[in-house]
C-alpha cells in the first residue's frame, strides 16, 4: 500500500507543478518543459548514448535532477 500512496502524492505534486506553470497536455512540448524546468532547477541533456526505445530519462546525477533526451530522436518528438 506504501507505493501506491507515494504514487498517489507524486501525481498530486505534478498536478500542482502544472497549474504553478500553466502547463496543459495539449501545449505540453520541449520548449515547454524546459521553462518549467528552468524555473524548478532541472537539468535538461540530449544523451548521446544508446537509450534503446527510451526517449527520455529523469534521473538523479550528483545530487542534480537531470532529464535527458534521446539526441538521436528527430526535432519531432524532442519539441
Amino acid at each position: 500500500m506504501s507505493r501506491m500512496r507515494d504514487y498517489d502524492k507524486f501525481k498530486e505534486l505534478a498536478r500542482s507543478i502544472r497549474d504553478e506553470h500553466g502547463v496543459t497536455t495539449s501545449s505540453i512540448g520541449l520548449a515547454s518543459m524546459r521553462q518549467v524546468y528552468r524555473k524548478e532547477g532541472i537539468k535538461l541533456d540530449l544523451w548521446h548514448h544508446k537509450l534503446r526505445k527510451l526517449r527520455a530519462a529523469y534521473l538523479v546525477i550528483d545530487g542534480e535532477a537531470r532529464v535527458v533526451v534521446n539526441a538521436s530522436l528527430p526535432p519531432a518528438p524532442r519539441q
